[in-house]
């Protein structure tokens, strides 16, 4: 957020210095994963629906990972509805290597899931519209702007 303001001096206008003050939370990528997996109990509004009582009950619902891909691709939503639609803007910090050995139940996985960051989609704009860019890396470690038809390390 940026505040600023004008103050009024007796025969000119001296301006007070731009603050920047951030109030946006500030994650990382491991608090998320840690949220994903978290339980949560469904009930009031958002009761789970029990086949057997045909009734909406309180319930308790848990997220786990059970296998991973060989190339994983993080979707974090970055935009919330409700009676309107607002950007959510929270910085999410992430790691140059993740490793998810944590959070995934198969225990009969051959290797360790570790991954290694090669590119990051980038959206500038609001709700109502905007544009994407991407960050990615090359072979040789590189990391490089994409942005429509040109690019730019």
């Amino acid at each position: 957020m940026a505040f600023g303001a004008a103050k009024r001096i007796p025969g000119s206008w001296e301006s007070w210095p731009e603050v920047r003050i951030d109030r946006r939370p500030k994650l990382d990528l491991e608090q998320c994963l840690k949220y994903f997996v978290e339980p949560e109990t469904l009930q009031e509004d958002n009761k789970w629906f029990c086949p057997q009582c045909r009734e909406p009950v309180r319930a308790v619902k848990q997220m786990a990972l059970w296998r991973v891909p060989h190339i994983l691709v993080v979707g974090l939503k970055r935009f919330a509805w409700g009676t309107h639609g607002r950007k959510i803007t929270s910085q999410v910090d992430f790691p140059f290597e993740l490793d998810l050995g944590n959070y995934v139940l198969d225990g009969e996985a051959e290797e360790r899931p570790e991954y290694e960051l090669f590119a990051v989609s980038h959206h500038h704009g609001s709700v109502g519209g905007g544009h994407y860019t991407a960050t990615v890396t090359d072979q040789k470690g590189r990391w490089w702007l994409a942005d429509d038809s040109s690019t730019r390390e």
